[in-house]
């Protein structure tokens, strides 16, 4: 598990992930970085997503995954890729490391306003995260109307408030 931190304010949204990797067996890092993010701009719209929890299968790196199951959308709205990234993550984790947390964060621009999904198993993005992992993921999101809104997600101790 890492951490993701996403700033929206009403005209930019930031998003920051680590490129940290955690090898769960042998309770260290991994020497080997990993671009946490894939961008989305084959669309008729722009957005990112990063995520926290699983980094790696093998040698294939989780954005790898995200990118296949993005590039054969046709058209997509937001909710559309939002939505699909709740689908394949369900099943994903369940084939890769069932009870294992997971998070994906979807940002973008959505009808000229930042917007940002959270899709995960066991986090929202207020109050605590749950200590049961859901086998379906769920999605709640942040729109930045009038104020910014920061969207910690992962290991949110490892920013103290």
């Amino acid at each position: 598990m890492t951490l993701n931190i996403t700033i929206l304010t009403p005209q930019i949204i930031y998003q920051s992930a680590d490129y940290a990797l955690f090898d769960e067996r042998a309770d260290k890092p991994l020497l080997m970085p990993s671009t946490k993010a894939v961008v989305l701009s084959s669309f008729d719209w722009t957005g990112f997503i990063t995520y926290t929890g699983i980094g790696r299968v093998g040698n294939k790196h989780t954005s790898e995954y995200v990118h296949e199951w993005v590039q054969n959308l046709d058209r997509p709205s937001f909710e559309d890729v939002v939505e699909m990234i709740r689908n394949r993550a369900s099943l994903w984790v369940q084939g890769v490391k069932p009870g294992t947390r997971q998070t994906f964060i979807v940002a973008a621009f959505v009808d000229g306003l930042p917007t940002v999904a959270i899709v995960s198993n066991f986090q929202k993005w207020h109050g605590s995260d749950s200590t049961t992992i859901d086998k379906n993921f769920a999605v709640s999101t942040v729109v930045a109307r009038r104020r910014t809104e920061v969207i910690v997600t992962g290991i949110r101790d490892a920013v103290p408030r």
